[in-house]
């Protein structure tokens, strides 16, 4: 299987498919990298503009860096089309990277420079009161709320400001944790997914095993959430404790943890997904645990991978067609059914142009 030194080149790879697979390759793993939005950045001239749109929606998880943010800042000066997008990614760097190009803070939308003035504004406020701050804000959000909620979304952003910074109280932070991620209120702020996000920007590796029972809850977006922070959480011992869970667990656990596996850019990933792809019997599985091998480059994956798709309907067929596609090209393997997936590829890129121009984007 390939790692991510060997992946990166191919963030400017000339095939659009490879490219995009490989910035999702990172955006797996939760990667920190300050090098990869650099790279991905400077890959969009001559690309057409919904091109450089999507990469740029699409990147938009990865670590800031001043390189990066100058980057953005020139695409939200001089491209409207991609102006948006940019402007998404350029407000997800840290309150100090902000601060730092607040020459473009006029150029964003009305919405974008309330944001970053909320945003810097924690610059001027100390960690203790900040935390104080935040708690109050937390516990003012109780009520109804959806992934997209603006006081969640800065919620998020304060929490992960908190964690970073070095002065950040670890020990209380730990212990709001442990009480948030046992908070359970359907109806309410989602505090569990806050400690969960917590936990991930602390890195504190020993919860990533409590966290996998998260993989189970009924609820999409803390699964979601839990799937990130346990990747990024990830250890080898972890992953065989997913190898030892999986037969005994529901369908959903087996269903996200394949996506902890193919996140986890490592052997033990690989081997396990490998060693449990012979004893699945759910197709639907069986499908998910083939993309996270493709997901992990794996060349010992590909003839597995191809079995699947042979039992496959035409749905779900296509599904993994880009997948193996871009497993083959990256590892260098002449597979004689390359031209087949690429067609399938190509088609349902198609579907895809088509519809969004019907949408105006």
């Amino acid at each position: 299987m390939k790692r991510p030194n060997d992946v990166r080149p191919f963030l400017q790879h000339e095939d659009l498919v490879v490219r995009r697979y490989a910035l999702e390759y990172f955006n797996q793993m939760v990667c920190e990298d300050v090098d990869l939005l650099p790279r991905v950045l400077a890959g969009l001239e001559g690309l057409p503009l919904k091109k450089q749109r999507q990469l740029v929606s699409e990147s938009s998880r990865l670590t800031q860096s001043p390189e990066s943010m100058e980057a953005l800042g020139r695409l939200i000066k001089g491209e409207p089309f991609v102006r948006d997008a940019a402007e998404s990614s350029f407000l997800n760097a840290p309150a100090s990277l902000l601060k730092e190009f607040e020459e473009y803070a006029a150029l964003l939308s009305y919405q974008g420079q309330q944001d970053f003035r909320r945003k810097i504004a924690v610059l001027e406020i100390n960690t203790p009161e900040l935390v104080s701050r935040t708690m109050q804000l937390i516990d003012r959000g109780q009520g109804p709320l959806g992934a997209t909620d603006k006081r969640y979304a800065m919620c998020t952003y304060l929490i992960r400001e908190i964690c970073w910074r070095p002065d950040a109280p670890r020990q209380e932070l730990r212990q709001w944790i442990a009480q948030g991620l046992h908070k359970e209120d359907d109806a309410g702020f989602p505090v569990a997914a806050l400690a969960v996000s917590a936990a991930r920007y602390l890195h504190l590796t020993d919860l990533g095993y409590e966290l996998l029972d998260y993989l189970e809850v009924d609820d999409d977006w803390l699964r979601e959430e839990a799937e990130q922070s346990i990747t990024a959480l990830a250890t080898p011992e972890l992953i065989d404790k997913i190898r030892r869970r999986y037969p005994r667990e529901s369908w959903d656990f087996r269903l996200w943890s394949s996506a902890v596996l193919a996140g986890f850019k490592h052997q033990v990933s690989e081997s396990v997904a490998l060693s449990l792809l012979k004893s699945e019997r759910d197709e639907d599985l069986r499908a998910e645990l083939a993309r996270a091998l493709c997901s992990l480059l794996s060349m010992k994956g590909i003839p597995e991978v191809k079995r699947v798709m042979a039992s496959l309907d035409d749905t779900e067929f296509m599904e993994l067609a880009e997948p193996i596609y871009v497993n083959c090209v990256i590892n260098g393997v002449d597979d004689p059914d390359l031209p087949v997936w690429r067609k399938t590829i190509e088609h349902m890129e198609a579907n895809v142009e088509a519809y969004l121009d019907q949408l105006g984007y």
